[in-house]
């Protein structure tokens, strides 16, 4: 196989069926010499060249091959393709799973266009963003062309995430963030009566044909699908996101719309619709954020939050919206989501080297000071834990002052009871049942996801960064002793600084491979395993 991006996938694929132990890959498996692993196999043993690892599994594959020994005296087949290898590793005989891999199978299929058309066009793309700049180097402007970006990255676990279940190559030119295209919103007329609408309408709203109706902002691959019965309007010009089922105001990049997006992403059962539910616990979740952080000065003006009070629905998860508004007055401040921290920049080295210099470390080392004080502060003091993805912080450098971070989509967090006579949530499962609920959240996004993985990235281009133990595990027990007010509190950090494992989330089993009565889950998001190396122990 000579094909880069499907040499890319490959590894990507067996690196997450690996950590996720699908066919014992990982728990029937172990070493089998300096640089390979070992595991059973129906067809006798697999041989994997591999590397050291040590985020969320101990090894990763080394090159895109592996090999199957059967019983002697065969000689051994190497398996080099995607193809070959979804076929070796196909479970039999259980009809959940191999219903489970035929969705994952067309997920790789399409995953594998979607890298190539993204290929294709990225030189193209990364000058067009370069060109951008600028004219627009800083604010939600810049914040944009960075999510471009980010895009061309990719999730940092999830194997396929460049795969929009049901997308074809034309879709994804016209609405997909790594394309940096431009497209049109479209509005559906319903009846006033029937949109159920919390906060108000801004003034450039589009206004109805006739009285008595509304119009409801839908994405248009959404209104194609479901051949709904749209409206074009002027000025509606919008940018896709990093979410892609939110846009950005084209004339107004501090606005954004969430939107239903009639397909799956990041797992077959991830579907990208908007529960009405879920809208109200965002901003519920969020008017509690925003207290706490007025309440501690360490955080007043430095944690700031995008306001997300006004949404609609017509008690419909594919007929909603979030009209989301980033806070003004930042426009002369870098604005970076930080999932764009280690993406390659077309001007620079990586997007950190941009906004950063060329020794990154002293930027980094701030937004980790801040990142882990408030998550720490959230979980110990407060009882809550925040289901930020790096796509939804973004890291703010104004012209004097400290670093400040934004934070945006509370919908997922998780919060224990003592919140319940203040707070109402339609989401039952966001109450935790066991505060090591809490934990497991904090370490799979926060740690994982939002420190760790950023600070990998830039070390595997090459970019002198510290590891993740030298970097979180001394930040972490500052912050425990600032906010662990009892010896409980502080024991729940010290779990995490000293477990033999961490947990890690199988997005791809829950997500896709098997379904959540099998797992035992309420939440493919939320569905981990414990066998993920404590990579905070080698700063003990």
């Amino acid at each position: 196989m000579s094909d880069p991006v499907e040499q890319e996938l490959f590894r990507r694929v067996v690196d997450a069926l690996l950590r996720e132990d699908h066919l014992g890959l990982s728990s029937g498996g172990g070493p089998d010499g300096p640089g390979w692993w070992q595991a059973p196999h129906r067809g006798g043993r697999l041989r994997l060249p591999v590397r050291p690892d040590g985020f969320q599994h101990a090894v990763r594959l080394a090159r895109a091959e592996l090999y199957v020994h059967p019983p002697a005296p065969a000689a051994a087949r190497r398996v080099g393709t995607l193809a070959q290898l979804l076929e070796l590793l196909a479970p039999h005989g259980d009809a959940d799973a191999e219903q489970g891999w035929r969705a994952f199978t067309d997920e790789c299929r399409q995953d594998l266009l979607a890298r190539r058309l993204a290929t294709t066009t990225r030189s193209g793309v990364y000058a067009r963003v370069a060109a951008a700049r600028v004219g627009t180097p800083t604010g939600f402007a810049g914040a944009l062309l960075d999510d471009v970006l980010a895009a061309h990255v990719g999730h940092a676990v999830y194997p396929t995430d460049r795969c929009r279940h049901g997308l074809d190559d034309a879709d994804l030119l016209r609405y997909a963030p790594e394309h940096a295209t431009r497209f049109a919103l479209r509005w559906l007329p319903v009846p006033a009566r029937t949109l159920r609408l919390t906060g108000r309408l801004p003034a450039w709203w589009p206004p109805p044909r006739r009285a008595g109706e509304v119009l409801l902002p839908v994405h248009p691959l959404t209104a194609d699908r479901l051949d709904l019965p749209v409206l074009d309007r002027p000025g509606s010009l919008v940018r896709p996101t990093l979410s892609m089922r939110t846009v950005a105001l084209d004339s107004d990049p501090t606005t954004h719309l969430k939107l239903p997006l009639a397909t799956a992403s990041l797992g077959a059962r991830n579907r990208r619709t908007l529960a009405p539910d879920s809208l109200c616990d965002g901003a519920a979740v969020a008017g509690l954020l925003g207290g706490i952080a007025a309440e501690q000065p360490r955080f007043a003006d430095r944690i700031i939050h995008a306001d997300e009070s006004t949404f609609g629905h017509c008690d419909d998860e594919l007929r909603s919206f979030l009209l989301r508004r980033l806070p003004t007055g930042l426009d002369r401040a870098t604005v970076v989501p930080v999932a764009a921290l280690a993406a390659p920049d077309p001007t620079t080295g990586t997007v950190a080297q941009r906004i950063g210099g060329t020794n990154p470390t002293p930027l980094l080392e701030s937004y980790l000071d801040l990142l882990l004080d408030w998550h720490v502060c959230l979980w110990l003091r407060y009882g809550v834990a925040l289901e930020a993805h790096p796509q939804n912080i973004h890291l703010v450098l104004p012209v004097d002052g400290p670093v400040r971070l934004l934070y945006k989509d509370n919908d997922g967090a998780r919060l224990d009871r003592r919140h319940a006579d203040t707070l109402r949530l339609r989401d039952q499962r966001m109450w935790i049942r066991h505060p090591g609920e809490l934990a497991d959240m904090f370490v799979t996004i926060t740690l994982h996801l939002a420190a760790a993985a950023p600070l990998l990235a830039l070390a595997e281009q090459g970019v002198a960064v510290p590891s993740p133990a030298e970097a979180l595990a001394s930040r972490l027990r500052d912050a425990r002793d600032r906010w662990g007010d009892t010896p409980a509190a502080r024991d729940l950090v010290d779990r995490v600084l000293t477990a033999d494992r961490l947990p890690v989330k199988a997005m791809l089993t829950a997500g896709t491979l098997l379904p959540k009565h099998r797992l035992g889950c309420t939440d493919v998001n939320k569905y981990y395993r414990r066998t993920g190396p404590n990579y905070l122990r080698s700063a003990a």
